[in-house]
């Protein structure tokens, strides 16, 4: 009996001993998994930020923590007590973008509960900062407290007051996004706040790009720009007159000031989603920090891609891919060939005059800069040269490759994703517009030299020839011809599309007739003896007539017509690209 004890006792502390390693086993797989999520408990900018290349910061979630950040949750602020982990942020499956990671935030509805957040530290002086990030809100609020989803805050040290805010805030209220600062001394503290026209869509990812020139002064600036388009600026000061000087550190997730209450009824919880956060230094370029690449390919104008892709990656090159889209064929995976050949996309545009959509084809390469070669192959094919990394993509419309495409004016939009090649998990989105006209271009004006038309004076019957500005979207300029005007070009307007931003630019343009003796305004018919009939369009862009122009680079079209003065009949239209760079 008592060795039938003993082999029970023993069978049952085996079965106790199993279950215990079970216990630990399932222990540590939480603690992994926990590790795996861990954020810091404090940081110092040189921790975080590359100074020393224009894009201090980037993150993508796919690191598998949140060593970068650290976490604020609800009314914790002593950075001893601050926690490293915490299941109100998580890392996630970027949802609706396939291959993509995410932080997801959650505020449960509980009462006292009104905050999770990532943040980072504040660097040292006022600097001059461009921000991205990529956001998507899963429930968009119906009362007027809201939440932030995005914010700017200062360090306030010894001169912290009972009631400060964040510098600047993005935030939701009212199903509308608000944009809210504050600025001036601690004491009496200047405030503003403005409501964006266009509601929120629940689950909807949205882009977003900050300029910051962080200043107690008038040179001061804020920007912002939401998908693309610029939403929002305030000059003059944006920050609070404190003895230390530092950069507003930046958080982003969910801070719901009125739920920081026991008192609260309870609510369903909050949820928001972001990826691709990016920061850059002043110098930095808006599609460097920007989540998503704007664009716009016109006919007789190639779009290329300014920022080279190849040096965001981690290691390795990057090619260019078709992602799966209504109307839109093309590559859909990356190759390794070294080809000179470029890819061929085929986009469903709109004829404006007709609405009929009909396909329209577009070469499409990358740039690898290899100096050896063309330096252009299939923009899928992520094959470098030697030991480079360039990947600059270029897509060109070529009238040959659509021979069946009836004559019209095409607009529409695709999106192309750049993808890694060694590194696989990269990502970046490109939403790009289409802009062309079939009838070939009759010259491309570019910065820094004058473009001259051919003598259109004999094209008409008899006598001479000058030029107008026909009606049409975005241009300006002379509508109608006159005899002896002044000895001096006309001044017409022509909105570019910023080939980084995509968003527009009104530029002006200087367009003269030249009638072989002196170059008078486009639309003066005036003769010279020498040679009567003689009428030459010329047409240039001058940096000084464009002071408020930013760098960066511009495209876009417009028509000219070309009309006779004693021949009334003659009508010829002109069409032009514009094609611009400015330091």
């Amino acid at each position: 009996m008592l060795i039938q004890n003993i082999n029970i006792s023993n069978y049952a502390i085996r079965k106790i001993f199993v279950k215990i390693t079970a216990v630990i086993l399932s222990l540590f797989c939480v603690a992994l998994s926990t590790q795996a999520q861990q954020a810091s408990q404090q940081l110092s900018p040189q921790d975080v930020f590359n100074t020393g290349v224009p894009l201090i910061f980037k993150e993508d979630f796919r690191s598998g923590n949140f060593l970068k950040w650290t976490l604020s949750i609800d009314a914790i602020y002593d950075p001893a007590q601050r926690p490293t982990f915490s299941d109100r942020v998580q890392l996630v499956n970027a949802p609706g973008m396939d291959g993509r990671r995410a932080a997801k935030f959650t505020v449960p509805g509980t009462p006292g509960s009104f905050r999770a957040e990532l943040a980072l530290p504040a660097e040292e002086g006022l600097q001059e900062r461009w921000y991205g990030e990529r956001l998507a809100v899963q429930q968009v609020p119906t009362d007027q407290q809201g939440f932030i989803v995005m914010q700017w805050h200062a360090v306030m040290g010894n001169e912290k007051v009972d009631r400060n805010f964040p510098n600047l805030a993005i935030a939701l209220k009212n199903d509308r996004w608000v944009i809210n600062t504050a600025w001036g001394s601690p004491a009496a503290i200047q405030r503003s706040s403005q409501v964006l026209d266009e509601p929120a869509v629940a689950g909807e990812w949205v882009n977003w790009v900050v300029h910051a020139k962080w200043s107690t002064g008038s040179d001061g600036l804020l920007e912002i720009w939401r998908d693309g388009v610029r939403v929002w600026s305030r000059s003059g000061q944006n920050v609070y007159n404190l003895t230390i000087p530092r950069t507003p550190y930046f958080k982003t997730g969910i801070y719901r000031p009125s739920r920081n209450n026991d008192n609260a009824l309870p609510e369903p919880p909050i949820t928001v989603h972001v990826t691709e956060v990016r920061i850059g230094k002043g110098t930095a370029m808006y599609d460097e920090v920007s989540p998503v690449i704007d664009g716009t390919v016109f006919a007789g104008i190639d779009f290329e891609l300014l920022t080279d892709l190849g040096f965001d990656t981690n290691l390795g090159s990057v090619g260019f891919v078709v992602p799966s889209q209504a109307g839109v064929t093309g590559p859909t995976g990356l190759t390794w060939s070294g080809a000179n050949t470029p890819a061929m996309l085929t986009v469903d545009l709109t004829d404006i005059a007709t609405g009929v959509k009909r396909p329209v084809r577009i070469r499409g390469y990358r740039d690898d800069s290899c100096a050896a070669q063309t330096g252009l192959v299939s923009m899928n094919d992520a094959s470098t040269c030697y030991t480079a990394r360039n990947s600059h993509l270029i897509l060109t419309y070529v009238e040959t490759d659509n021979p069946t495409l009836p004559a019209g004016h095409y607009q529409g939009s695709f999106t192309l994703e750049a993808q890694g090649w060694h590194d696989s998990g990269y990502r970046r989105t490109l939403e790009l517009n289409a802009d062309i006209e079939t009838r070939p271009l009759d010259g491309v004006v570019r910065n820094g030299e004058t473009f001259e038309l051919s003598d259109q004076g004999p094209l008409a019957g008899y006598g001479s020839v000058a030029f107008v500005v026909p009606f049409q979207m975005g241009v300006m300029g002379p509508t109608s011809l006159v005899w002896d005007g002044p000895r001096e070009p006309s001044a017409i307007k022509v909105t570019l599309i910023n080939n980084a931003t995509g968003l527009p630019y009104v530029a002006n343009i200087r367009a003269g007739r030249s009638n072989s003796c002196y170059t008078r305004g486009m639309n003066d018919a005036r003769t010279c003896s020498s040679n009567p009939r003689y009428s030459s369009l010329q047409l240039s862009f001058v940096r000084a007539d464009n002071p408020d122009m930013r760098s960066g680079s511009y495209r876009g079209t417009a028509e000219i017509e070309a009309r006779g003065w004693h021949d009334s009949s003659f009508r010829k239209t002109l069409e032009f690209g514009f094609d611009i760079t400015v330091d």
